[in-house]
């Protein structure tokens, strides 16, 4: 979804779409514009650094091997989020895609 995002408003079709009500300045502007903003960045980087670090907290290892791996991954990540597993700062998102199709990806 976040590929699908980026390349919506990197490589924009070159027709005219309706325009739509941006979420956070009130103002009408193409939905690409809307969407992909600095609040649903935040939720997918914090999704993602969230996943690694939960593979490293959290899960249990088997063999010593891996089990040394991820524990020098573990101590990466954590000099890397000091502060633990990153949180987004918005629990709810507004997100307009309007009907694109074909599209792998459902919201």
């Amino acid at each position: 979804m976040l590929f699908d995002l980026r390349d919506w408003i990197v490589h924009p079709s070159s027709t005219a779409e309706r325009h739509h009500q941006h979420p956070e300045i009130g103002e009408s502007t193409d939905w690409r514009l809307g969407t992909y903003r600095g609040e649903v960045a935040d939720l997918f980087v914090c999704l993602t650094l969230g996943g690694l670090w939960d593979v490293t907290h959290v899960s249990d290892h088997t063999t010593p091997e891996l089990s040394r791996f991820m524990d020098g991954l573990r101590a990466r990540v954590d000099e890397l989020l000091p502060d633990g597993k990153p949180l987004p700062r918005n629990n709810t998102l507004t997100i307009f895609i309007p009907d694109r199709t074909p599209r792998t990806n459902k919201v």
